[in-house]
């Protein structure tokens, strides 16, 4: 049995995924120093499945595409040299090369890290492995964890927070006349005097009561409204409502402690949890590894000692290829 929830992926988070670790791979074989092992773990993930495949030739050909001038641009460039004829050009084949480039840039930063975009939108958000306390105008308290990112709307008597990724913990000044609605990915959460937390990971939204009473449900129609007391938790997938249970809510929020409990966790699950708050990618090379279960608390400042871990107390092979890019297996 889990305690803490780690989120299954969706098929189109697993697509982003695969794309993510198919640009690392794409960049360690440019780099042209891939060791032995490397080159035989590439080579076995490759093999794993068509969709890795099909990621990386997606990955292969928008990357390549940066280096490669537009076609439609030389043919602009070439149906300007048709002689006798001068016409005055706003901008020069040598901007435009430029401008094109910037805009595949900036289309494949938005496509390899939404989180920017969403970042821009926000009022308050927090890079990889950071938590940070807010204390809104009406005295309420938010702490952020890793990878989240908040809009904050506070006017009148309306008081409403928009989750817009990632997790957040609430200690809410209540105010009967001025209702406190956390919204996340169309599910609501109205506070009845209350701490709580609301966490959009993947494609799920939940819900976990730590104190007081919380009432939720989906937007537009606000019904059926779902109440939960503390140690209670809802999860929500789809604008619907999936499951509703008792919670060991010290477990289910160890983060604000700094720590990540697992109770029979698959290594799978750990790694994803790792990644949410560790800089990098932490990829199991070996599949057979992935359904292995196992039971641990990790402290969130020191993941790489997590990492060793793995190694040390369950014998897990590990391979740090950079900084950035540990293998498992």
């Amino acid at each position: 049995m889990r305690i803490i929830a780690l989120p299954s992926m969706s098929s189109e988070a697993n697509k982003d995924r695969l794309f993510e670790e198919a640009s690392t791979w794409f960049f360690r074989l440019q780099s042209g120093d891939l060791s032995e092992f490397e080159r035989h773990t590439y080579e076995n993930w490759l093999s794993e499945s068509p969709a890795h495949r099909q990621s990386m030739t997606e990955v292969e050909g928008l990357l390549n595409a940066m280096q490669t001038p537009s076609k439609n641009i030389r043919d602009r460039e070439q149906a300007t040299l048709v002689p006798h004829v001068r016409k005055r050009r706003l901008f020069s084949p040598a901007f435009a090369k430029a401008a094109s480039a910037l805009m595949v840039c900036t289309a494949l930063i938005l496509y390899l890290q939404p989180a920017l975009l969403q970042n821009f939108q926000s009022d308050y958000y927090t890079a990889t492995g950071e938590q940070r306390e807010i204390v809104l105008a009406d005295g309420s308290h938010v702490l952020l964890n890793t990878d989240t990112a908040i809009k904050v709307h506070l006017q009148g008597n309306r008081r409403k927070i928009e989750l817009l990724r990632g997790e957040a913990f609430f200690e809410v000044v209540h105010n009967q006349s001025q209702p406190f609605v956390v919204n996340a990915d169309h599910v609501n959460t109205k506070d009845i005097g209350t701490a709580f937390s609301v966490s959009r990971l993947e494609d799920k939204v939940t819900v976990s009561v730590s104190e007081g009473v919380v009432e939720t449900a989906i937007e537009p129609i606000l019904e059926p409204v779902e109440r939960l007391t503390k140690g209670q938790s809802a999860v929500y997938k789809a604008n619907k409502l999936i499951n509703r249970q008792s919670i060991n809510t010290e477990l289910e929020l160890a983060w604000r402690d700094g720590r990540m409990v697992f109770i029979q966790a698959t290594l799978d699950e750990i790694a994803l949890q790792i990644n949410r708050y560790r800089t990098g990618k932490l990829l199991i090379a070996d599949p057979k590894l992935k359904q292995r279960r196992l039971t641990a608390v990790f402290y969130l400042n020191r993941l790489d000692d997590a990492i060793n871990t793995l190694h040390r107390n369950f014998g897990i092979p590990v391979r740090r290829v950079t900084n950035y890019l540990v293998l498992l297996g």
